[in-house]
């Protein structure tokens, strides 16, 4: 297999590879995965927004994943990449940062739904991290869902 080299001597990567590895690249599913839930709730829920953009609070400008207006609610897509106690940590960290900025004086929403995709299908963690998040001011529910554990994820190609 030949694989092209750069100038400086680095070996040039596919497009695809790039996006797989990019922060653009890896959202890709949690959008998918957003958009899922879309496609199930707007049936339900006519006012369902994606993508809402809500009051800038000093410097920053959040927007929250899906919101349903007429019932005060926000609904929060996360995607646990990394495996073991940093994935965790990591998903933990932007809920309660997220719920920082949703659900500030100046906001229509009381209250954040977090809906977790495991990527990394560490079930016996869920209760945990289900409970954690649960805990937190302004969360009214975690959901959190697994990719199949017998499921083989593809290893990106170096």
């Amino acid at each position: 297999m030949s694989r092209e080299v750069s100038s400086d001597g680095r070996t040039k990567r596919s497009r695809e590879q790039q996006n797989r590895r990019s922060p653009a690249g890896r959202s890709r599913t949690s959008i998918t995965s957003r958009a899922f839930l879309w496609a199930i709730l707007a049936p339900v829920f006519p006012d369902i927004d994606d993508e809402e953009n809500l009051p800038s609070i000093g410097h920053a400008n959040p927007r929250a994943d899906l919101a349903v207006p007429s019932l005060r609610t926000l609904i929060e897509v996360k995607y646990i990449r990394k495996p073991g106690q940093a994935g965790f940590k990591a998903v933990m960290d932007e809920i309660a940062s997220d719920t920082g900025l949703y659900l500030s004086k100046s906001n229509d929403f009381d209250v954040i739904i977090a809906v977790v995709r495991d990527d990394c299908a560490q079930t016996e963690q869920h209760y945990e991290l289900k409970s954690g998040i649960e805990q937190l001011n302004g969360v009214m529910a975690a959901i959190i869902f697994s990719r199949p554990s017998r499921m083989k994820r593809k290893k990106a190609a170096n």
